[in-house]
């Protein structure tokens, strides 16, 4: 995920919100990705229909930061994550 890395470091000096949002609809460009869940998302207090985001909310911790399904071999960091970021990808996705 070198491209996100990319938007975002080319974003630099921008809000967060800003950052947040142009991660956002990049990844929804993807083909295999269904959903993408911001921080806002995360931390809301407001209830939910949508089960996988109610799920990430619950399996979520401020301390931990998730690394999968995308991380770098290099070092194993999520750029998605380090903004707090998580995906939900497509199910039986052979795209």
């Amino acid at each position: 995920m070198a491209r996100v890395k990319q938007l975002a470091d080319s974003l630099k000096g921008r809000g967060n919100n800003e950052v947040l949002t142009a991660l956002k609809a990049y990844l929804m460009k993807l083909n295999f990705i269904v959903d993408v869940y911001t921080p806002g998302q995360l931390n809301s207090k407001i209830v939910s229909n949508d089960k996988f985001l109610v799920l990430y909310k619950k399996s979520r911790r401020s301390d931990r930061v998730a690394r999968l399904p995308f991380f770098s071999l290099n070092n194993f960091q999520s750029e998605i994550g380090r903004w707090g970021m998580m995906v939900r990808l497509k199910e039986s996705s052979n795209d």
